[in-house]
């Protein structure tokens, strides 16, 4: 699902506009980056857990040149999903 189909889901469930649900589901997403962002960790109760996580900087080989490439430090968002939300998708494959 993109965001476009996220949009229309969200706009066709709870009855808003498509204008409407952009815009919201607009807001939500960059508070959630700003919060991420400035606090290391945004917790949301059933869903999951959203953090930074830094990955090392790192050689790896060129298989090309024959010399070694270093990768930077780098810092991503990371996802751990809650415990109802793991149980939820268990169930969906039984």
């Amino acid at each position: 699902m993109n965001k476009y189909e996220f949009i229309a889901e969200y706009s066709h469930e709870y009855g808003v506009t498509r204008a409407d649900a952009e815009q919201i589901c607009d807001t939500v997403f960059e508070l959630l980056a700003k919060k991420v962002i400035e606090e290391d960790k945004v917790y949301l109760f059933g869903f999951g857990t959203f953090r930074k996580k830094k990955r090392k900087a790192m050689k790896i080989g060129n298989l090309q040149g024959g010399e070694a490439l270093v990768l930077p430090e780098t810092t991503k968002i990371a996802f751990d999903p809650s415990k109802q939300l793991e149980d939820a998708l268990a169930e969906s494959f039984t």
